[in-house]
């Protein structure tokens, strides 16, 4: 159990011997004894604020005047009150019935401050902050109760993003017969009379931005979601905050056919996500002491957390009448160490070889070369990170394997279970068989011959889609019980991503290795009169994240290389210059953040809220 706990008060009578004790700053209200884990670790998941109370609430529903009158002289004796907001996380505490007042306005009124207080149910996301969804025959929304006035709706969220009020007045319609839902992130679009889903359900799971709200698209398991709704949803906003929307699914499929279409119906520009932001730990690092950062993570069909996708994030910009092209946004390179190539991500591995980012993994090809079109428009896959290696019709030459070892060596441990590695081209037997001796060193997948016939069944029969559907660390849920897709298929573009299918210029190997920005923006290219070695997308790049992989090393080889005699041994056949390989065990991998569902018994006179058990806890999602 975690979290420090202050001094207890208990009480008797009808609150069931409810004990008061404080936890990581925050007062938590329970039956006798210590309070459950799940409470505690939401209220490390909190944080006290100075501006602020916060009380957790899991016990005293049956009796709440007993409660508020047991729960104001513990606060006033603990914490100065006037002038600070106390937010009650209670389920049904802004509640109000025709002989009792809401548990918001009877503590508002002894306490003589501002109270805050849920309509219904009340989550606190895996960020930390506030959520109160409009669940079946339940309201939503929270209510700010003053002393001897009348309560204020203050929209879903606390603290409230600055797009909140933008897209709390989008109507709950939209065209296809589709569902507009309030989420944690932003907008969730359903096909209408899709099942209700408990506050375990990903929608939940992904915490606000501060800079920009989400759209998610569809929920496993139904129908797709058209790109007319879509648009309607977008087109309903303002301009200011349609502008920062990131289009995302839900659903496990490919997003980037529905942001190719909506951005042709509307003209603009629209921003298109890989997988979801997601709040993921790392079973190899320490437990964070900090809060944590959303990470872009893939998801699978159980909602678990797969891999982190290289291409984070696409903009699909408008062009003629009817159609759009794709440009890369923000990306990260796969392992440290790599220097940038003008192209946006593209990364020098020596002098013959680069790695390009893709949507669905790497490219890794001849300097000067671009990636085939239908690799750089394959879809993301949350089971596979795909390595592409070589072009159609064309051998690969010896000086191959030194880069590839290297690379392979320096991948993630979280990410070798799902790479597979792909051959363009038909390589002959010595090809293979080196190639899958290489594989099989670095605990790697090998693609057999005809993988790109497949592949292209695969996409056919998935319509050409494929997004993030699924559920990883839902909400901590501080006060709900819990309650009992793919989309629109469109033919790819021939046109591959402007800035990945261009030639990657490399640099001047004499010039001084360039520092890569870990994470980079394509709306900052360097122009290709640049300076040799210039780093692609230095001029104002995303937050940086250092990647945890290990740093591609200068070998042996690379130093042989700069001389004349260098040449690299066969396939298969270790050079004297190859790199030494030191195989990691694969570790497991990152985890959605732990979704706690504290479930608490609202009284019985609050509409819509059956009797649930006091606190019960949804484990680990992955």
């Amino acid at each position: 159990m975690s979290g420090r706990f202050g001094r207890r008060s208990s009480a008797g009578g009808g609150t069931g011997h409810l004990e008061i004790s404080e936890a990581h700053g925050i007062h938590l209200v329970h039956t006798a004894g210590r309070p459950p884990e799940a409470l505690t670790e939401t209220a490390a998941r909190l944080r006290a604020s100075a501006e602020e109370i916060t009380v957790l609430v899991s016990a005293g529903f049956g009796d709440p005047e007993t409660l508020c009158a047991r729960l104001g002289p513990v606060l006033a004796r603990t914490s100065p009150v006037k002038g600070r907001l106390v937010r009650l996380v209670m389920s049904g505490a802004a509640a109000e019935t025709a002989d009792r007042p809401a548990p918001g306005r009877m503590l508002s009124d002894a306490l003589e401050t501002d109270v805050l207080a849920p309509l219904g149910a009340a989550l606190v996301t895996p960020a930390g902050t506030l959520f109160a969804p409009r669940l079946p025959g339940r309201p939503g929304g929270w209510r700010r109760f003053s002393p001897g006035r009348e309560p204020v709706s203050v929209g879903a969220r606390h603290p409230a993003p600055r797009w909140q009020q933008a897209v709390e007045r989008v109507v709950p319609t939209a065209a296809g017969g589709c569902a507009v839902e309030q989420v944690p992130a932003g907008l969730l679009i359903l096909p209408s009379g899709t099942p209700p889903e408990g506050v375990g359900a990903l929608r939940y799971a992904v915490p606000p931005q501060a800079e920009r709200p989400l759209l998610l698209v569809g929920a496993a398991h139904t129908r797709a979601v058209p790109p007319q709704a879509v648009a309607d949803v977008l087109a309903a906003l303002p301009a200011t905050v349609r502008e920062a929307v990131r289009l995302v699914s839900a659903d496990g499929s490919d997003p980037l056919p529905v942001g190719r279409q909506v951005a042709a119906l509307l003209g603009v520009p629209v921003e298109v996500g890989s997988g979801l932001p997601l709040l993921v730990s790392d079973p190899a690092r320490p437990v964070p002491t900090g809060p944590l950062t959303p990470r872009t993570v893939l998801t699978n069909a159980a909602g678990e957390p797969t891999w982190r996708p290289y291409v984070e994030e696409v903009v699909c910009e408008p062009e003629g009448d009817a159609g759009a092209t794709v440009r890369l946004g923000t990306w990260r390179p796969p392992v440290s160490g790599l220097r940038p190539a003008l192209e946006p991500g593209a990364m020098i591995l020596d002098r013959r070889w680069q790695v390009v980012v893709t949507r669905s993994g790497l490219w890794v090809g001849p300097n000067g070369s671009a990636p085939p079109a239908e690799t750089v428009l394959r879809p993301v896959a949350p089971d596979v990170m795909a390595v592409e290696i070589g072009l159609p019709d064309q051998a690969l030459p010896d000086t191959v394997w030194e880069p590839l070892e290297r690379l392979f060596s320096a991948l993630q441990d979280d990410v070798r279970d799902r790479t597979q590695i792909r051959l363009h081209g038909d390589p002959g037997d010595e090809v293979l068989n080196g190639m899958r001796r290489l594989a099989v060193r670095h605990g790697l997948a090998l693609a057999p011959r005809g993988w790109q016939d497949a592949e292209g069944q695969r996409l056919s029969g998935a319509g050409g889609a494929g997004v993030a559907s699924e559920q990883p660390a839902p909400a901590q849920v501080a006060s709900v019980p819990p309650e009992p897709e793919p989309l629109p298929s469109v033919p790819p573009s021939a046109e591959p991503l402007r800035s990945l299918a261009a030639p990657a210029v490399p640099p001047d190997p004499d010039s001084p290795d360039a520092e890569p920005a870990e994470h980079h923006s394509a709306d900052t290219v360097t122009p290709f009169d640049a300076p040799a070695g210039a780093a692609a997308g230095t001029g104002t790049p995303a937050a940086v994240e250092e990647p945890t992989g290990t740093t591609l090393p200068e070998t042996a080889g690379e130093r042989a290389e700069r001389s004349p005699k260098a040449a690299p041994g066969p396939p298969g056949r270790p050079a004297a210059e190859e790199a030494t390989v030191v195989r990691r065990l694969a570790t497991a991998p990152p985890r959605a953040t732990e979704a706690i569902a504290i479930t608490f018994t609202p009284p019985a006179t609050v509409p819509g809220a059956p009797a649930v058990p006091e606190a019960s806890t949804r484990g680990p999602v992955s």
